[in-house]
């Protein structure tokens, strides 16, 4: 079995589902359930679905081997499609989203509330799409203060016990530095290092 981000196309939202909640291929079973916990317990744990769970029209956007791989391609999801900006969402459903994502980064560790945030933005973007932005957006890239997943993630920040106190400008200065040396992540630093190397031999 594997997991599936797919798109709620009555409420223009994603999610992440385990394929057993498939029904054919364009229509998903989602639990009746109001815990965030409970919620990612099920779909982790592939959990069979019941005669109460409703269906819904869905449409299949990627698919993954583990639960955190699914996170990071719903991320790259609701940051990348049309679907975040160009339609109306449920407020229900998208709280509901926020809650099973904050639920999810709560069981990543951290030594430091700067580590915290460190290991929730690798666990939700990806390097190559990490690349893409920067805060303010300048230079062409696009800009990751303005995305709501920005705000999801300082609400984790505001329910984590050792982060809570932490300022948002704190919070900001962490985001700006991980954003930045993303390409260096991504293997840019090495071939920034052999292209010296390879400079160097020439002369």
């Amino acid at each position: 079995m594997s997991f599936l981000v797919v798109e709620f196309l009555e409420e223009s939202e994603v999610d992440v589902i385990s394929s057993r909640w498939m029904r054919g291929k364009d229509q998903c079973h989602w639990p009746p359930i109001r815990s965030s916990t409970k919620i990612a317990k099920v779909v982790q744990e592939h959990s069979s679905p019941e005669k109460t769970w409703p269906l819904f029209p869905v449409r299949i956007l990627y698919t993954a081997d583990n639960y955190q791989k699914a996170r990071q391609k719903l991320s790259s999801a609701e940051v990348t499609s049309d679907i975040q900006s160009g339609a109306e969402t449920t407020p229900k459903r998208k709280r509901m989203c926020d809650a099973v994502t904050i639920s999810y980064l709560s069981l990543i560790g951290g030594r430091t509330s700067e580590d915290f945030i460190r290991r929730w933005m690798a666990a939700l973007l990806t390097n190559t799409l990490a690349q893409a932005y920067n805060w303010c957006g300048r230079y062409q890239k696009l800009p990751f203060r303005e995305l709501h997943l920005n705000n999801v993630i300082f609400k984790a920040v505001l329910n984590n016990p050792s982060s809570k106190k932490v300022s948002r400008s704190k919070v900001e200065e962490v985001q700006k530095a991980w954003l930045r040396f993303a390409k260096d992540r991504a293997g840019g630093r090495t071939e920034r290092r052999a292209a010296t190397m390879d400079d160097a031999e020439r002369d």
